[in-house]
């Protein structure tokens, strides 16, 4: 039996129909939404975040799971600046299973490429549709983990990978504390499992709303048996930082430095002095 796996990730995709569903989003109108999402200072930092943390974390998940063929689907903006479409083109470039998606605005959605994918899958083939911020990072078991669950008795099943890390950047994207971190039903790396078949169910993790309240939906998966995932919490979030908040263990310097390691984590993003 065959085994898939799409990797969807928002990069600074303009979507003006549903802007209030972040936070860069609210309270403003469409043009100064567009304005702040394609900001110089703000494509920077997430495209350093997206190379240094999630972009290698991802390579060494798809290598420690050979018999999970897994695209890497980045959907971004026909309005995102060329030079910023051309950097973030020359860091994906020499892996075929990662794909850059640019949307018109007016038919920017999260949903489509893993529709378009699931079709050319022959029926009875297991497909996990699995979301991503682009500052996120996976571990590198995070897809041999997943693997155990895309069978056809989980079909229809969402599964929460949630034990993991937080990591609070300073301004330089630089790590200054790591904090143990449960995300139940968080966005990194949550998986829709589904068998590709005749009738078409809805494929795409996106298809199923605010990932806070999948469990009224469908069937959950809670497995929280070893760390799977690190968010990062930072000034350009979309979503609101609450690291503070935060109540678990924190982390030694050397810890995290271990922890990090595991993730394939640039040494660049390593706390080098102390920890907060």
């Amino acid at each position: 039996m065959q085994k898939h796996a799409v990797l969807s990730i928002r990069y600074s995709l303009y979507m003006p129909q549903s802007s209030s569903m972040w936070k860069i989003g609210r309270k403003v109108d469409g043009k100064e939404y567009q304005s702040k999402l394609f900001a110089a200072e703000r494509l920077e930092k997430r495209r350093w975040l997206f190379k240094n943390i999630t972009f290698p974390s991802l390579l060494n998940s798809i290598k420690n799971a050979p018999g999970v063929e897994t695209e890497v689907h980045i959907l971004t903006s026909s309005l995102l600046p060329p030079s910023e479409m051309d950097l973030l083109a020359d860091i994906v470039r020499p892996y075929r299973m990662f794909k850059v998606i640019s949307y018109e605005p007016q038919h920017a959605n999260l949903k489509s490429n893993v529709a378009d994918y699931a079709n050319s899958l022959i029926n009875g083939s297991m497909l996990a549709s699995l979301r991503l911020d682009d500052d996120d990072a996976l571990s590198g078991d995070f897809l041999s983990k997943l693997s155990d669950y895309m069978a056809p008795e989980f079909g229809g099943f969402v599964v929460s990978l949630c034990k993991g890390y937080a990591a609070l950047l300073d301004a330089s994207g630089k790590i200054v504390s790591m904090k143990e971190y449960t995300w139940r039903l968080g966005s990194a790396g949550l998986a829709l499992i589904n068998q590709k078949t005749e009738d078409a169910p809805e494929y795409s993790i996106y298809s199923m709303g605010d990932h806070t309240k999948i469990d009224g939906r469908c069937p959950v998966i809670l497995d929280g048996r070893s760390p799977s995932l690190i968010r990062c919490f930072h000034d350009f979030n979309d979503s609101s930082p609450d690291f503070p908040a935060i109540k678990g263990r924190v982390l030694t310097e050397t810890e995290s430095h271990a922890a990090l390691s595991a993730f394939s984590i640039d040494p660049r993003v390593w706390p080098q002095t102390r920890v907060l």
